[in-house]
C-alpha cells in the first residue's frame, strides 16, 4: 500500500499493491533545496485509512497481494530480468544495437 503516485510506480501497480489516491500541490518555496516548480502528492488519507483496516482484517487479500507482489518483483526485478536487461543494454552498447553474439 502506498500513495499512487511517483517512483514506487515504477514496482506498484493496481494488480499487486492498494494505491492510494492523493492531490498534487506546490512544494513551498522553502520546503527543500531546489523546491521551484516541485511538486508533493498530498494521500487521500481516510482511502488510506481503509485500505489499512481491510488488510488488517482480510487475510485473504493481504494474501492476495503479497503473493502478486512477489511474482511482480520476481519477473521484473529478480537476477535472471536484471541480469537480461544488462546484457541487453551491454550489446547494444558494444554493438550499436545489432546483436552480434555468437550463441
Amino acid at each position: 500500500m502506498a500513495t499512487g503516485y511517483s517512483g514506487n510506480l515504477d514496482f506498484m501497480n493496481a494488480d499487486n499493491s492498494l494505491l492510494v489516491g492523493f492531490r498534487l500541490f506546490r512544494v513551498p518555496e522553502d520546503g527543500y533545496l531546489f523546491a521551484q516548480g516541485q511538486v508533493w502528492a498530498d494521500p487521500d488519507l481516510e482511502q488510506a485509512a481503509y485500505f489499512m483496516v481491510k488488510l488488517y482484517k482480510e487475510q485473504h487479500t493481504r494474501a492476495m497481494f503479497g503473493l502478486r507482489a512477489s511474482r511482480h518483483m520476481m519477473t521484473n526485478f529478480g537476477h535472471v530480468a536484471v541480469g537480461q536487461r544488462y546484457r541487453t543494454r551491454i550489446d547494444t552498447l558494444r554493438f550499436g544495437g545489432t546483436d552480434r553474439r555468437m550463441v
